[in-house]
């Protein structure tokens, strides 16, 4: 019987414009010791701690993985990564294929450095999606578990997982992890219904990061890695860069199984045939032959972390991260002049050894000692050899690099904001795919003039694509709108019939009339009632605590004016008096506590009032009177 082949997970690209697939990786992050390991293996049996080492000093060194099954009953794979700071590099390789990150943080110690770290390595790499296990809650006192996962929250309110569940477990007790399972279920399934209509077939010649590299017996040398772009089948011809050795494909796996190709946005496992080293492997590329030019000078789009202790200088000796290598090199600064925390520009790159990057790849940057993150953007020129010359840091040179770097290369398009790149061809498809989902949404709501933007931002987010950046070059363009919030084509304009403009009217001169006691929503406009909502929220006609939803489910409805007469009487008791009670408004606006209550939580929300217990003050932030 032949050798047993290992099942590898499978995950997409991250590379703007090379990988369009649905979700199937949940990665993990955070601080070591947090309990990412045992979280793990309490949701899908499998201890990825694997090697001798990892069970002698109990913490991960290596990558691991295990597939977990869903409520859905969709099978992912899981990424389990180090945690501690020595393995950053391993951490690095994983999450470059990771759709939902899993953050890991332990009830006791809150957030911890690599946790700060790890998010910034997430939101620099492009991963937006995620849920956050607050761990080890049969550690403490089950008063601390709701103060500490509002904490957890409050942290993550100013990174890329704002907004994502925070569920407390115990992989001792089993306690939450039903309810995780969940969480990641829809996190999972919010992004795969972004990336629902994503053709699975990128374009570009065929290229995998390799992360792993051994021998198997019968079989020779075994590469794994995600599927950058293109397709890989087996007797494709192949090269390993940077160097450039030939290698040919003798099958292909994916989940384990043979497959007929391994295409962009899949981990595979390839049996490779060629005069190849397995321990040289790992950390390069295996590519479509003349896809890639190696060079040990790159241009790049750098955004420094506005969280980077000091500015970065000219001539700074870094460590480049991209794909799963690691490469030593200097940061040149074509006009000298240091970068500060936060910002971003093109800059050039003296590796200390040759780079196998893509246009368009995401890089991260980190100090050379000690090595912290500190970061990242995604590559603008992976040869600039041709343009520096053998001396990058000349002012000729630079010179020369910043007139290149301005303009991108041929086929290379810059979005919007400088950090984002993407091939014209891949800019251009997902351009006419974006047009028609707006002309579509246009048409099934003809009446109005502007349409919500969450729509399409959550369509981009599913690409894994920069929706601000996105949608700003799409505008630059002159092919949409942005306005408020709100977008529509540039070409359309509203269609509302005669019948339906006379309801709109009409139910706006009755809502005005009925002050702070209005009709239920269905009374006034029968059977205009979703397109005459739908307008006059556009226009700002009217407003309701919970939405349009809300509205048509019964939820008071109340005309601007009344809200800007009831701001105004509102604004001059707590002038004169300071606080308030929902039974003194109450009387104030001479409506039923029915009405009151929704106007109160509504300028909470507007940051009008703060509620404090049973009272409500000026908020800090509110301004003078209207």
């Amino acid at each position: 019987m032949g050798p047993r082949w290992v099942r590898f997970p499978h995950a997409p690209a991250k590379c703007e414009g090379l990988a369009i697939s649905l979700p199937s990786v949940i990665g993990t992050a955070g601080h070591v010791d947090h309990g990412k390991t045992a979280l793990v293996k309490a949701l899908t049996g499998v201890d990825t701690d694997r090697l001798p080492e990892e069970k002698a000093r109990e913490i991960s060194i290596e990558l691991g993985f295990a597939p977990l099954t869903l409520p859905t009953g969709q099978t992912c794979s899981v990424i389990d990564v180090p945690g501690h700071e020595r393995f950053i590099k391993n951490m690095l390789a994983g999450a470059t294929g990771v759709d939902v990150v899993l953050l890991v943080v332990d009830a006791r110690e809150g957030v911890a450095p690599q946790t700060r770290e790890h998010l910034d390595i997430l939101g620099l790499l492009g991963v937006r999606s995620g849920v956050a296990a607050l761990t080890k809650i049969d550690t403490v006192e089950a008063a601390e578990v709701a103060p500490a996962a509002s904490a957890l929250s409050e942290y993550l309110a100013g990174t890329v997982l704002a907004g994502c569940p925070v569920i407390p477990v115990s992989a001792h007790t089993g306690e939450g992890l039903d309810a995780l399972l969940a969480a990641l279920a829809g996190a999972v399934e919010n992004v795969g219904r972004a990336a629902a209509t994503a053709d699975p077939a990128s374009p570009g010649p065929a290229r995998l990061a390799i992360d792993r590299a051994f021998l198997r017996p019968g079989f020779g040398v075994v590469v794994t890695g995600t599927v950058a772009s293109g397709r890989i089948s087996p007797g494709q011809r192949l090269e390993i860069q940077p160097g450039g050795t030939p290698a040919r494909v003798r099958r292909v796996e994916v989940h384990g199984r043979p497959v007929p190709s391994a295409t962009a946005g899949e981990r595979a496992a390839l049996n490779l045939v060629g005069d190849l080293r397995p321990e040289a492997l790992r950390g390069r590329v295996a590519a479509e032959p003349g896809h890639l030019n190696p060079s040990r000078v790159v241009g790049l789009q750098l955004r420094l972390l506005s969280t980077a202790a000091a500015p970065l200088s000219d001539l700074t000796r870094v460590r480049l991260h991209a794909g799963t290598s690691e490469t030593l090199g200097r940061v040149i600064l074509p006009e000298g002049r240091a970068l500060r925390p936060g910002e971003e520009t093109p800059v050039v790159f003296e590796a200390e050894s040759s780079l196998a990057l893509a246009s368009g790849q995401a890089f991260v940057i980190r100090t050379y000692s000690p090595a912290r993150t500190i970061g990242g953007g995604r590559v603008l020129r992976p040869d600039l050899s041709s343009v520096t010359g053998d001396r990058p840091r000349s002012k000729a040179a630079r010179r020369e690099a910043a007139t290149a770097l301005a303009s991108p290369p041929p086929g290379i398009r810059v979005l919007a904001g400088g950090q984002h790149v993407a091939d014209e061809t891949f800019y251009q498809k997902v351009c006419s795919e974006a047009l028609r989902l707006l002309q579509a949404q246009h048409e099934a709501r003809p009446h109005l003039a502007t349409l919500g933007r969450e729509g399409l931002r959550s369509w981009l987010e599913g690409r894994k694509l920069a929706p601000a950046a996105w949608l700003a070059s799409f505008a630059g363009d002159g092919l949409i709108v942005l306005d408020a919030g709100r977008v529509r084509l540039a070409s359309w304009s509203a269609k509302r019939p005669e019948a339906l403009a006379r309801a709109i009217a009409e139910v706006s001169s009755t809502l005005r009339g009925a002050g702070f006691t209005p009709p239920p929503w269905a009374e006034l406009s029968g059977d205009f009632a979703p397109a005459a909502l739908e307008v006059l929220f556009e226009e700002g006609e009217v407003v309701c605590l919970t939405g349009v939803a809300g509205a048509l489910s019964g939820a008071p409805v109340f005309h601007r004016d009344t809200l800007a007469l009831a701001r105004a009487r509102l604004e001059d008791h707590l002038r004169d008096n300071g606080s308030i009670t929902v039974a003194a408004f109450r009387d104030l606006i001479g409506a039923t506590r029915k009405f009151a209550l929704p106007l109160l939580e509504l300028f909470d929300r507007d940051k009008v009032t703060q509620r404090r217990g049973d009272l409500r003050v000026k908020h800090p932030d509110a301004g003078g009177a209207s």
